[in-house]
This record gives C-alpha cells, sequence and structure tokens, in this order.
C-alpha cells in the first residue's frame, strides 16, 4: 500500500535522502526557515521510503519550485511517479496564496522528455510554459584554448575607457541607472534582472558578478551575474548586454575579461545557453564545445493551478 507523508525536521530529511540516495546533503534553500518555506513529501510503500520529492516557495510569494522528485527504481511506476507528483502539487497548491508552480529538471543528452505530458494528466494542473537550455561545463584551464581565437580580447574594453566594477562594490547611483533601465525593457524576453532573486538555492556572487560601465559615464553597458556552485565552480547566470553594445567587440571583450577573472579562481566554470539563441548557440559551437567536459538540458516547467 502507498502512503504519503509531508516531513518538516531537517533531521529527519537528511534520513531520508540518506536512506533513498546515500547522501544526506540538502540544498541550501531547504535550510533557509526565514526565507522559504519547505515541502517535502516522503513516498512509502508498506511503511518502507521509496520516494521523496522536494521543493520550496519563498515566503510572501505565490510560486512553488520543485527541484527534485525520485522514486526508487523498483517502484518507478507511471502511476507512482504520478502519485507523489500530484501529492506534492496538492501540497503546495493547499498553502494560503500559492497558485502556480515551476519545476525545476535536468534532461541527459537525447533523452525524450515526457514531463509535460506527465503534469496534463493530473486534473488542477495546467502546463503554461516550457522553457529549456543547454548546461555547460568546462574546465577553467582549458580557457586557454579560447585564447587563441581573435575573439578573445580582455583588455580592449580598457583600451576603449570602459570600466570592470564589481557588483559588492557598485555605487548606488549606478544601481539606481540599472534599476531605471530595467523598468523600461521588462518586456525584453532576454532581460534579466540583477535585482532579482534566483529561486533555484543558489544566490548571486556579489563579490564574482560583474557591471560593465561605460566610457566617462557612470552608465551601464551590461553585466555579468554568476553563482558559486562549490569551492571549485562557477558559474555564469545571466550575461546582458544592453542592445547599443551588443554589435560592438567590447561584449566579447568584457566576456573573455570575466574569464580571466572567474580562471584565477576556480577550477571550473558553468553556463547555461538557451535552446533557441541561434548567436550563443554558435559561439559554443565554435569556442567552447571542444573544451565541454560535461552538458546536459536544463528545463522549467510552468504550470498553473486550477482551483
Amino acid at each position: 500500500m502507498i502512503d504519503f507523508k509531508r516531513i518538516y525536521l531537517t533531521d529527519e530529511i537528511r534520513h531520508l535522502s540518506d536512506k533513498l540516495l546515500g547522501v544526506d546533503t540538502l540544498p541550501q534553500y531547504l535550510l533557509s526557515e526565514e526565507t522559504y518555506e519547505k515541502v517535502v513529501i516522503e513516498m512509502k510503500e508498506d511503511n518502507v521510503a521509496v520516494g521523496l520529492a522536494y521543493g520550496v516557495i519563498k515566503r510572501g510569494t505565490d510560486v512553488f519550485f520543485l527541484h527534485f522528485l525520485f522514486v526508487s527504481k523498483t517502484q518507478r511506476t507511471h502511476i507512482n511517479v504520478i502519485s507523489l507528483l500530484c501529492t506534492v502539487f496538492k501540497t503546495a497548491k493547499s498553502i494560503k496564496g500559492v497558485n502556480c508552480a515551476v519545476w525545476s529538471y535536468t534532461l541527459s543528452d537525447n533523452e525524450n522528455d515526457s514531463r509535460p505530458k506527465l503534469v496534463s494528466g493530473i486534473p488542477f494542473c495546467d502546463v503554461i510554459a516550457s522553457k529549456s537550455s543547454k548546461h555547460l561545463r568546462i574546465k577553467t584551464v582549458d580557457i586557454a584554448y579560447i585564447r587563441k581565437f581573435k575573439i578573445f580580447r580582455p583588455m580592449l574594453l580598457k583600451e576603449k575607457g570602459y570600466r570592470v566594477i564589481n557588483w559588492a562594490e557598485c555605487p548606488e547611483n549606478l544601481k539606481e541607472c540599472i534599476c531605471k533601465w530595467e523598468q523600461s525593457i521588462l518586456q525584453d524576453s532576454d532581460y534579466v534582472s540583477p535585482f532579482s532573486d534566483e529561486i533555484s538555492g543558489h544566490g548571486f556572487d556579489i563579490y564574482n558578478s560583474f557591471v560593465l560601465v561605460k566610457p566617462g559615464t557612470m552608465e551601464p553597458a551590461g553585466w555579468i551575474m554568476c553563482g558559486a556552485v562549490s569551492s571549485k565552480e562557477l558559474t555564469i547566470r545571466y550575461f546582458y548586454m544592453y542592445p547599443e553594445e551588443r554589435v560592438r567587440r567590447i561584449a566579447h571583450s568584457f566576456a573573455t575579461y570575466v574569464l580571466d577573472l572567474i580562471a584565477l579562481q576556480y577550477e571550473y566554470l558553468s553556463f547555461d545557453i538557451a535552446i533557441g539563441n541561434r548567436q550563443m548557440e554558435m559561439i559554443v559551437r565554435n569556442y567552447f564545445e571542444p573544451i565541454t567536459e560535461s552538458s546536459y538540458t536544463q528545463c522549467n516547467l510552468t504550470i498553473s493551478f486550477i482551483y
């Protein structure tokens, strides 16, 4: 007989994780009680743990982020998977104010994505959007391969009078300028605000995020926002350049300048490329594909709860 239980205690979650997965390390966001309300569901068959699902809701918001869904291989039937999925969504839906969910998951290369169809089978769920990106990881020592190409000109921006300011040292008037600009382009599909709080549990690393400033001004030309995955790995979460700067070599110079800084401190670098972004896909194919250590597809499924 299958039954489900919502668990709250960190020690109990650690124990369940260790029993099912062989590891008791929890994502940082599950420990941030003041910031997030966690939703953790244990699945049992005949009183033996066979499944685990967890996600978070940032307090004061209406979105549930599902980050992990696991059913033991021997019990991994369609009905068991959808039962666990239905339970975790129903639990999140019962929390006051929550009206939608984002399911974040990864696909290995060439794996078919059956999750949208799976969610569509839940009566109170409506899939409203699906986004995917290619996640790549390289060894920073291999950045030497890219240095032989003409695009690798990290000092060009300084030759042209541009400045790079660390986000931790970014003055308030520059942040205000970025904030004012973002209000006018919120509908820009490739715009991501550096002020937004990433709910994935990996916040921005203010000491490894950078703003490019136009010559002789305190006006931003773009930014690269990074987050530390571990003491050895940094990931570039968002790279945004103002439209007028994209047609110049400054964008390449800014990117390679930051690559050199990252290579001094980290053993690995990872980043995402939105599937369908032809320009970035071409850059990856020409410069990063030969040195890619590993890759997978990162997906985000947006689901509306029907009341």
